[in-house]
């Protein structure tokens, strides 16, 4: 008699890397701050307290949880915040 055996997947599968370019990997406050041509304590300032905000992704809990930026999301920013002056 023949014994069947059944494979079943790993219980915790090993993840692939994920190829991030460059336009999609996420800024930290020196990078936001040089493409807005700010200082860095402005970029900070305007995450939390100071209007206009900037949209950020928080990485932990609390109050010194690791800020992130998208590209897009402060390239939209940016687009938000021209202003055309009337002729």
């Amino acid at each position: 008699m023949r014994t069947k055996y059944t494979f079943l997947p790993p219980a915790n599968p090993i993840a692939l890397p994920v190829t991030v370019t460059d336009h999609e990997r996420l800024m930290n406050s020196r990078e936001v701050a040089e493409m807005l041509g700010v200082d860095i304590s402005w970029v900070k300032n305007h995450c939390t307290r100071t209007l206009p905000l900037l949209p950020y992704v928080q990485l932990g809990e609390g109050r010194y949880a690791t800020r992130r930026f998208r590209r897009i999301d402060i390239i939209k920013f940016i687009d938000s915040r021209t202003r055309v002056p009337r002729a």
